[in-house]
């Protein structure tokens, strides 16, 4: 178990090296801008708990004993180390250096956050990121984490400083062979008779909800596949199952490709939002400050390109 220090033991420490470097009391009080008095008396008070002396004194000079001139080693060594340390950690709130613990969601982590990791890294050097990827929502402060990305359509109150970093829009997908086979859906009622692969925790599970010029919508879907997972759904789709809600930064290169077709492309989706969360605020280190300013940046045009500077807010949640 650690010794408990006198509240005042490093400050008695200076007082005592400042005498024995300065050569006097006087020369002590001068550099630490107090009376000779209170210097001799904080002298006095350290010899007294330590029970040596460690200054003679005579009238004419102080003279360290080999106490004093051990104990001023060690204060020196303190008192260095006491600078370094605080300079440090100093440091911290300017240049954005060390260990930055990010969570996010396993498919939108693999397909956009790390990414975007990859050019911070390359722009911060001296930073380091470890990329936890879970579904779940996890304790920032038991994990120990620094910053959370989220995906939802809205956060539960939290306490946490939140910025929305981006509009995540979904789309329906189908592969060319599908719609050969089944005809392309012309409006949103038409889904009713198609093959539909279903999300499985998906709020709408069954109902798809849309809004096409103007006009909400709610269509009673099925189909031969549930699945609690997106790239399951978007794999399915691709081998031509039927018609699958999948996010644009998923669907986009397969669509780019020719692999899959954009299903009623003016029917608007319930989209959700990506959010960067991290506690303390304006004392967060450097990294955590410029992390999150950097997914601020670049996140919106990885979910939604031609987005960027949309994704402008920021709250407490």
């Amino acid at each position: 178990m650690a010794r408990i220090v006198e509240r005042d033991a490093l400050w008695e420490m200076n007082v005592v090296a400042s005498v024995i470097d300065g050569g006097s009391v006087a020369a002590a009080a001068r550099a630490l801008r107090l009376t000779p008095s209170a210097v001799s008396k904080q002298l006095a008070r350290v010899e007294q708990r330590l029970g040596v002396r460690l200054i003679e004194r005579t009238t004419r000079r102080l003279r360290p004993t080999a106490a004093g001139l051990r104990y001023r080693e060690h204060a020196v060594r303190l008192l260095r180390n006491l600078s370094d340390a605080e300079d440090d950690v100093r440091a911290d709130s300017r240049v954005p250096r060390g260990l930055v613990r990010v969570t996010a969601p396993t498919l939108f982590g693999q397909e956009v956050v790390a990414p975007v990791l990859a050019r911070f890294l390359l722009r911060f050097p001296e930073v380091e990121v470890e990329l936890i990827l879970d579904d779940a929502f996890v304790d920032l402060v038991k994990e120990r984490i620094d910053v959370a990305v989220r995906v939802a359509s809205q956060l539960p109150p939290s306490g946490l400083l939140a910025r929305k970093v981006g509009d995540i829009e979904y789309w329906l997908v189908a592969s060319p062979a599908y719609l050969e086979r089944r005809a392309v859906p012309a409006r949103p009622s038409d889904l009713s008779v198609h093959a539909c692969l279903d999300l499985a925790h998906a709020p709408d599970r069954g109902h798809w909800r849309m809004t096409e010029g103007g006009r909400a919508q709610v269509v009673d879907v099925s189909g031969p596949l549930v699945s609690t997972s997106l790239p399951a759904l978007h794999n399915a789709a691709l081998e031509g199952l039927g018609i699958a809600q999948i996010p644009r930064y998923l669907a986009q290169r397969p669509i780019d490709e020719g692999r899959l077709v954009r299903v009623l492309p003016n029917a608007v989706l319930p989209g959700r939002f990506a959010f960067a969360l991290h506690a303390a605020g304006a004392l967060a280190p450097a990294r955590v400050r410029e992390l999150s300013r950097f997914l601020l940046a670049e996140l919106p045009e990885r979910t939604s390109p031609g987005a960027r500077g949309r994704a402008r807010s920021k709250r407490k949640t």
